[in-house]
């Protein structure tokens, strides 16, 4: 059994990997993880591959997970990925990473998402999708608009 392993990773890995280090997201495969959670804040971020991405009027979306995600994710990976769905849906939001299809320069801006469990699949929705179906916000002692009226 060999002491170490030497290991050639592609451009798309070395993007996935360096916009997660810029994020400030703990992975714990590091070189097989598309999700993780960022450790200053706890907020869960994915890496979307621009490849996946769907639009339509209502906006974005993105397959996360789903069965065969072990296919392409790996075993643990895929399981990992699994949880970090589940947390997003309990937290109501997350973050992802858009990924380009090919060794280009990669944004290490994030953008809002929302995760959701549609039969038994989750999507990563964004743009208006995540805007219409947001949560009523919450007055509290010191809203302005409350204390107006």
């Amino acid at each position: 059994m060999p002491l170490c392993e030497i290991r050639t990773i592609s451009n798309q890995e070395m993007c996935r990997l360096r916009a997660f280090h810029a994020q400030g997201v703990a992975l714990k495969y590091s070189w097989r993880s598309w999700s993780g959670v960022r450790r200053h804040d706890g907020v869960i971020v994915f890496a979307i591959a621009q490849a996946d991405v769907e639009t339509n009027d209502s906006g974005f979306r993105s397959l996360v997970w789903s069965h065969g995600a072990e296919a392409r994710f790996g075993r643990q990976s895929g399981q990992e990925r699994l949880a970090h769905c589940r947390l997003a849906v309990c937290r109501g939001n997350a973050e992802g990473i858009l990924l380009p299809d090919r060794a280009q320069v990669v944004s290490y801006d994030t953008i809002g998402l929302r995760v959701e469990k549609i039969d038994e699949q989750y999507w990563a929705l964004w743009g208006s999708v995540t805007q219409s179906r947001r949560p009523p916000r919450r007055a509290t002692w010191f809203d302005a608009s409350r204390l107006a009226s």
